[in-house]
């Protein structure tokens, strides 16, 4: 693999894993990731605390700082994997900026219950569902 791959491989574990609902079902890759501008703006009724399907934990800060933890599988089994990085909604979009630059935006609708509803915007369009945690 040439170097950027591999700088963005981490990328793709994470994202794969982490905001695909019902990960292993429904995710093959993420989006195309452009290593870009962070763009729009903290929208601080989104910062709290998540869970995706695929047991994947988010906190969405309202300084703009996010933090994924959880567990990947893997080849070789399930490892513990953390990744931080910012988050911007810009218009329709959450976008989620790693901490290596790679931007990936993701088509976004909230509903009623403070659930959020992602689409990857590339060539996957896998759903992923963030569920407030209490």
């Amino acid at each position: 693999m040439n170097r950027p791959t591999l700088r963005i491989l981490p990328l793709f574990i994470c994202l794969a894993a982490g905001l695909a609902a019902g990960c292993m079902s429904e995710e093959a890759a993420p989006a195309d990731p452009d290593k870009g501008t962070l763009t729009g703006s903290v929208d601080k009724s989104l910062a709290g605390q998540y869970k995706t399907q695929a047991g994947m934990n988010y906190t969405l800060n309202e300084d703009g700082s996010f933090l994924m933890k959880g567990q990947v599988q893997t080849p070789g089994g399930m490892i513990d994997r953390e990744t931080k990085g910012e988050w911007r909604v810009d218009g329709d979009k959450l976008m989620i900026k790693d901490a290596q630059g790679y931007v990936v935006p993701y088509a976004m609708t909230k509903e009623s219950n403070g659930t959020i509803k992602l689409v990857m915007t590339g060539r996957m369009k896998a759903e992923t569902i963030l569920t407030p945690v209490k």
